[in-house]
């Protein structure tokens, strides 16, 4: 084989291998997901940023907020909206009420996760939306925020997303 042609072998090698390393799959999210999951139950809550009335809230400075009313608000980050829905009343039993709250069919998630801890409750749950596209949700007791998600962003979302909504203090 002449040099150019293992050169132009080489290159197509490390293109593949360099696709096939960015490749980021539904399952390797998900695990990711749950672990980070468990680690935001038992951390520390974020110290709120934002004061609006009687809500006080941790939101990152890369979001722009929109008061929609009393119970709702939308964040945004590069055209990219966070509904956060505050007065969220239910208590989900198991997970499957969780997904009959939010009309989800078990098939379509990639990501659910439930817990408890020391009193408090906690969720993620992440959907097909399109062929591109996720829906997530993150819940933490009275609140949770909705938004719609690239694959490979999905994990980073639900981080800052958890950080937002456990953050919650209403006086």
């Amino acid at each position: 084989m002449s040099g150019e042609k293992w050169k132009g072998t080489f290159i197509l090698l490390a293109v593949i291998l360099l696709l096939v390393a960015c490749n980021v799959s539904e399952a390797s999210v998900a695990d990711d997901s749950a672990e980070t999951f468990m680690e935001k139950m038992n951390q520390e809550k974020m110290e709120p940023t934002y004061d609006e009335g009687d809500l006080s809230i941790y939101i990152p400075n890369s979001l722009d907020v929109h008061i929609v009313d009393e119970y709702n608000i939308e964040l945004t980050r590069n055209n990219q909206p966070f509904l956060l829905f505050l007065n969220d009343q239910v208590v989900y039993e198991s997970k499957q009420s969780l997904l009959d709250e939010l009309m989800v069919d078990e098939e379509d998630t990639i990501i659910l996760e439930k817990a408890e801890e020391n009193g408090e409750q906690g969720y993620i749950i992440a959907t097909h939306f399109d062929e591109e596209h996720y829906r997530v949700v993150v819940g933490y007791n009275k609140a949770k925020v909705t938004t719609i998600s690239e694959l490979e962003n999905i994990h980073d979302d639900i981080d800052m997303m958890f950080d937002i909504v456990q953050s919650i203090e209403v006086q």
